[in-house]
């Protein structure tokens, strides 16, 4: 449903011909390639129409996100209130996640939980929350993780970490932002995402480092930026790998399929076409098919040049931040960028649950800073009038 809403508002952008569709929230010949690439390989691999279907969603659910975001942002009188809306929402996540985190099995199978599972194609055993829902930090004690409405506890942190992120730009050393805050991160353990927790350690080691380099060095850059980017993404994957080899733990299926998958990609780099890849293709193959990561499944099914593809696009998205060392454009920056980096070892992170709140907090972040310098220019004030004039016409 998040993605048949979203395709419905980027297509009408295009359809009612309005100043949504002059605001240039985004301009990049990437989006091409990708579409080139899922025209090509739709045809190819003999995988189901569904499988097909959610590929693409995959594909294209940030693209469309952020664009609609901006613009809905864009027509808004006061953009923050889209980072009040996120930071509303996960905190009514957390509240009703902790509520039925105390109930027992039998309160989850009268809410559709089996029924949940059943339309993923992925059924539990009855009498049981599944797998999805227990975790492990040592590869020996389960833990129970929070999955509130969503269902599903992976996604749910990156729900939550979005929501952390907007709660920590609008603070204003307020106690009701401090508590927001506080509530968001008890919702945001409880939920032992470990894709959410590496992309928060991400986020706080390369905003830290080039924080530090730019005092050092005096100078601040989008070039600067991107090589603190690929030097942390380095870093934390030789200290993640290193846990794979000495501890392994939760980490063993993940690094696995990223060795298995590479093979195949090398095998075969133009792709095997869509909907071939992911864990829900992976068994009985000779090679990993990209289970376990979204960017081993994008270069499964679309090729080396659908990585790059893809990487492209997000750092296009990443450079619509304006420069600067304030929290906004900070996290405007390396979000996008970041998303694919914790792709690497996470599958669920293009999914829509999980990717639209960090579009939409990165959009309302590019927005924000802007605002002065985009009212000021005639033709874009123009355009937003006239934008605004037909949403309240």
């Amino acid at each position: 449903m998040p993605f048949i809403l979203i395709l419905i508002l980027f297509i009408c952008r295009y359809v009612n011909g309005t100043a949504v569709r002059r605001s240039n929230s985004l301009k990049t010949p990437w989006i091409w390639v990708l579409l080139v690439l899922i025209g090509a390989l739709f045809f190819i691999g003999g995988s189901s129409i569904t499988s097909k279907l959610v590929a693409i969603r995959n594909l294209l659910m940030f693209y469309m996100g952020y664009v609609v975001a901006y613009d809905q942002c864009q027509m808004m009188d006061d953009p923050s209130k889209m980072l009040k809306q996120i930071v509303r929402v996960s905190a009514f996540a957390v509240i009703f996640g902790i509520f039925m985190l105390a109930q027992p099995v039998s309160f989850w199978q009268q809410i559709g939980l089996t029924e949940v599972y059943i339309a993923k194609q992925s059924p539990i055993v009855d009498g049981t929350m599944g797998g999805r829902f227990y975790t492990s930090l040592d590869g020996v004690t389960d833990l129970l993780r929070m999955g509130s409405l969503y269902y599903e506890p992976v996604n749910l942190s990156y729900l939550l970490l979005s929501g952390m992120c907007a709660s920590a730009v609008l603070i204003r050393n307020k106690k009701t932002g401090i508590a927001l805050l506080v509530l968001l991160s008890i919702g945001y353990i409880l939920t032992f995402g470990k894709g959410g927790f590496i992309f928060l350690a991400f986020l706080l080691i390369v905003c830290l480092a080039y924080l530090l380099l730019s005092k050092l060095g005096n100078t601040e850059s989008r070039r600067m930026k991107l090589t603190v980017y690929f030097a942390c993404v380095l870093a934390l994957g030789v200290i993640a790998y290193a846990y794979y080899i000495f501890v392994g733990g939760p980490v063993r299926p993940h690094f696995w399929a990223l060795e298995q998958t590479m093979g195949s990609i090398i095998h075969n780099p133009i792709g095997h076409g869509l909907g071939t890849g992911g864990n829900m293709s992976d068994a009985g193959s000779d090679y990993s098919r990209g289970a376990e990561s979204a960017v081993m499944t994008i270069g499964y099914q679309i090729g080396i040049i659908g990585i790059i593809g893809v990487f492209m696009l997000l750092l296009a998205i990443s450079s619509k931040a304006p420069n600067g060392n304030s929290l906004p454009s900070l996290l405007g920056f390396f979000i996008p960028i970041g998303l694919f980096a914790v792709s690497i070892l996470q599958e669920n992170t293009f999914s829509p649950q999980c990717i639209f709140p960090f579009m939409a907090l990165v959009a309302c972040l590019d927005v924000m800073p802007s605002e002065g310098a985009r009212t000021n220019s005639p033709e874009n004030q123009i355009a937003i009038e006239e934008a605004r004039g037909y949403r309240n016409g």
